[in-house]
């Protein structure tokens, strides 16, 4: 499915992205990886870009929550990520 919308190097750039979100212990590590890729949408959700055209956006994806939410997210703490959409930024 990611191939057929992504095409072949998209789909291979998202799998590399998603391996490197599964090997990262926290948000730290993973901004420190992809440090011109990540972009800061909301105080509660950030995006990947990718090269191929296309965006994941991101929240954290922790079981649980403060109640109320927080309004913004402490991103040095996120230890989980929540995949909340794959978009396309390339028109």
């Amino acid at each position: 499915m990611a191939r057929t919308a992504l095409g072949s190097n998209g789909a291979l750039e998202l799998a590399q992205v998603l391996a490197d979100i599964d090997a990262c212990a926290n948000f730290s590590e993973l901004t420190a990886i992809h440090p011109a890729s990540i972009v800061n949408l909301s105080t509660n959700e950030k995006a990947i870009d990718l090269i191929c055209g296309s965006r994941l956006i991101i929240r954290s994806g922790h079981p649980t929550y403060p109640n109320p939410p927080a309004a913004v997210t402490d991103w040095d703490q996120v230890t989980r990520l929540r995949i909340v959409s794959i978009e396309t930024t390339n028109g």
